[in-house]
């Protein structure tokens, strides 16, 4: 549940790959957090993609390169484009932040604790709670990672499109 800037300007450097987490680093982060890291569990899914499009870097150490840019690496706009290019959805009906609204809801509906989807969205906790609650309910976050990697996985079956279809656009 990452920002499409977040997710083009991630190296392989950021991956933890024994514990399987995304390390994305403060000064990559829409909310810098004060200095901290935002820590993603990989679902089996993401981690297995991530795996498979390593291939396709050729050497660049981005997550999401590309040949077309300066900076080597994907532009925040490509993925909001290849929405709508592979999947058909027409830019007012879906765009990668709204999947961040998507993936929120999802996870709500299917009972995960409001604190752990702000987490996993890289939310700082509000009021008294987020003052006295320092938890990081990282084995809950992995599970809630999981059930939504489930879930695209689920819903890609059905539709018949490929991963690497959408990452080879």
């Amino acid at each position: 549940m990452i920002r499409a800037n977040e997710a083009v300007t991630a190296e392989y450097t950021d991956i933890d790959e024994e514990k399987r987490l995304w390390v994305i680093p403060p000064q990559k982060m829409k909310q810098k957090h004060g200095g901290k890291p935002h820590i993603v569990p990989l679902s089996k899914q993401a981690y297995s993609l991530l795996q498979k499009i390593k291939t396709l870097a050729n050497g660049n150490g981005y997550l999401f390169p590309s040949v077309r840019t300066k900076t080597g690496r994907m532009n925040p706009q490509t993925v909001n484009k290849a929405i709508r290019k592979s999947l058909g959805y027409s830019k007012e009906a879906l765009t990668a932040h709204g999947l961040r609204k998507t993936t929120s809801s999802y996870l709500h509906e299917k009972g995960i604790l409001p604190d752990v989807v702000e987490l996993c969205l890289s939310h700082t906790i509000g009021g008294l709670r987020g003052v006295y609650n320092k938890a990081k309910y990282l084995p809950q976050r992995r599970e809630a990672m999981q059930l939504w990697g489930d879930y695209v996985a689920q819903c890609m079956a059905k539709s018949g499109v490929s991963h690497l279809k959408l990452v080879a656009w």
